[in-house]
């Protein structure tokens, strides 16, 4: 996976790992963190770098076939006009939905519940459908997105 440095175009190669106990407590992220220490929490950084871009908190609900995006978080300096680095969030939602797919396969669903200033920018460039209070990404649309963050090979 890669994102971009916006003011040089550079492509940096970025990875997504579990988070740990002390990520949790990192400040450049709003929410509190440690209230999500029961869900799977990861994070994503620069290859070989300790510096955390994003925090996501998943919760897998098998019976109903689908993943659940609790918490997502781009850190501070990565957010608006000014950013330092393009595609962290698109990175984490890509990941969540990777992650569907190898549970649910075809069945495959993520969803997550956006602050209102986020959710038509979801709608519009990830193609996540309205549900209610909720935002979907389904096949086909989910491995759109795996395909335009999934640069693994």
């Amino acid at each position: 996976m890669k994102v971009v440095e916006v003011r040089t175009g550079h492509v940096i190669l970025v990875e997504i790992i579990p988070a740990e106990l002390s990520d949790l407590k990192n400040e450049n992220f709003h929410f509190d963190w440690m209230k999500e220490v029961n869900h799977q929490v990861f994070k994503l950084r620069i290859v070989k770098s300790l510096e955390i871009l994003g925090l996501m908190s998943l919760e897998i609900f098998s019976r109903e076939r689908f993943i659940k995006i609790r918490l997502l978080a781009v850190s501070q300096e990565n957010k608006g006009k000014n950013k330092k680095f393009d595609g962290i969030a698109g990175n984490l939602i890509a990941f969540a939905s990777k992650f569907a797919v190898y549970n649910f396969a075809e069945n495959a669903c993520v969803v997550i519940r956006p602050k209102t200033l986020v959710s038509k920018h979801y709608q519009e460039k990830y193609k996540m459908k309205q549900q209610g209070r909720l935002l979907s990404l389904e096949v086909p649309e989910i491995l759109e997105v795996i395909n335009m963050y999934d640069h693994d090979k």
